[in-house]
């Protein structure tokens, strides 16, 4: 059942960043994922520092394995999500993730607020509570397509963005404070507010996806498939492969392993280190409002390489920094050049990709998140054994250099531009043949 979703029958909007809500669905999707991303943001703050507070010794080696566990959990959960929700009613998906999310939460907050639990206890709810938004953020964005015309496609991916980075700018120096006045516990139970606001929101979409596609074949199946198609779209995988990339060797300095370094090497507090994460997300609130009032891009490729070199060098700045003025540029940086290169790569795609197989597709352009995750452990390790200041500066050079490689030795990725264009001109002709007149 499809609703009724003519923005002719809407108020219309005044300026071009807003094009995509004037779509009633998309409208009300978009508040969901903000609401979604306020809990998102809790997790991805207090989780770190509650290892930082509860670990006398080994405290980067503790950060790396909740970094693999959060992402396993969220490649699993991501890729197995997106098949069924190839197969499955999309919404009626968001709203289990949304639902098993907030059991794992209430009993995460319970053990930490009126125990005294061990390590062991807490960090597998910490893994399955980033399995949710690892589900449930590549499933809204292949709704998302579903929700407006092909046109504003670019402009809803940047507006997704904007919810994403905006639950940082509202949330991220509030999270500080409260994990300094009530403790983690209690924190961890107010970011259930979030995850109630995303389920509300589903509930008064209409669309009902339907995609009907491999019913009968099981998940696993689905998977497979996936990676088939994506390994015979060449355009796709070196994308998701430049994301992979920027994402294991930068992106764990950036999160995962950062409050080790602001409290041991710059010697900040809690509240410090969401202030800093708090510059970040205004910078990359700012580069997604840009991106989505600009629309679409001609030259998205190109953007890509360089955003994703502009996110390297804005590592390298933060690594050889011992300074808050340069640390805070470098943030500042590092979240427009995040957010360029992220709104790039999934308006690419969503163009390059068959509905039937979009879940899945962009499961795998999201494997950035887990990636990072996950190479948060040996990076751990290496930070105990050789000492943190010097494993971030090698990874911040290591990232720069082999986005210059790849955009050098890789065509692809340079000629990604003209396989957009190639594409979206067919995509024209097949709705062209099909429309009656």
């Amino acid at each position: 059942m499809v609703a009724n979703n003519n923005p002719g029958t809407e108020r219309q909007a005044g300026f071009a960043v807003l094009e995509s809500l004037r779509y009633r669905d998309f409208r009300i999707l978009w508040i969901g994922l903000l609401c979604g991303n306020v809990a998102m943001v809790f997790d991805f703050y207090t989780q770190p520092w509650y290892i930082v507070q509860s670990v006398q010794s080994n405290q980067n080696l503790m950060l790396g394995l909740l970094g693999l566990g959060r992402g396993v959990a969220m490649l699993i959960a991501s890729m197995y999500g997106s098949a069924l929700a190839d197969r499955w009613d999309r919404r009626y998906l968001l709203l289990l993730t949304q639902g098993a999310a907030i059991a794992v939460k209430l009993l995460l907050s319970a053990l930490i607020i009126f125990g005294s639990p061990e390590l062991w206890q807490v960090l597998p709810l910490m893994f399955l509570a980033l399995a949710s938004p690892a589900i449930d953020q590549p499933v809204r964005q292949a709704l998302a397509t579903e929700l407006v015309p092909r046109q504003s496609i670019p402009n809803a991916m940047a507006l997704l963005m904007v919810a994403q980075m905006g639950a940082f700018v509202l949330v991220a120096p509030i999270v500080g404070s409260l994990i300094d006045h009530v403790g983690t516990g209690t924190t961890f139970a107010i970011s259930l507010v979030g995850h109630v606001g995303s389920l509300g929101s589903l509930m008064f979409i209409h669309y009902r996806s339907l995609p009907g596609h491999g019913e009968t074949a099981s998940a696993f199946r689905g998977v497979r498939e996936g990676l088939r198609y994506v390994s015979g779209q060449t355009g796709i995988l070196w994308i998701i492969v430049l994301t992979v990339v920027t994402g294991s060797t930068g992106g764990p300095l950036i999160s995962t392993l950062a409050a080790s370094w602001m409290r041991n090497v710059l010697g900040v507090s809690s509240t410090g280190y969401t202030l800093m994460a708090w510059l970040w997300a205004i910078s990359a609130t700012v580069t997604a409002l840009l991106l989505s009032s600009i629309g679409n891009v001609p030259v998205k490729g190109r953007l890509l390489l360089l955003s994703a070199l502009g996110f390297g060098l804005s590592v390298i700045l933060y690594a050889f920094s011992r300074s808050l003025v340069l640390t805070s540029i470098s943030w500042v940086i590092n979240g427009a050049m995040f957010t360029a290169a992220n709104t790039t790569s999934l308006t690419i795609v969503q163009t390059l990709t068959a509905n039937e197989y979009r879940a899945r597709v962009m499961a795998l352009v999201n494997l950035r998140f887990p990636a990072a995750q996950a190479a948060a452990l040996p990076l751990g390790l290496a930070a105990d054994a050789a000492g943190l200041t010097t494993v971030v500066p090698v990874m911040a050079i290591i990232c720069s250099v082999l986005v210059i490689l790849m955009a050098a030795a890789i065509p692809t990725l340079r000629r990604l531009d003209q396989i957009e264009a190639e594409a979206g001109d067919a995509q024209k002709t097949d709705v062209a043949t099909k429309t009656p007149p």
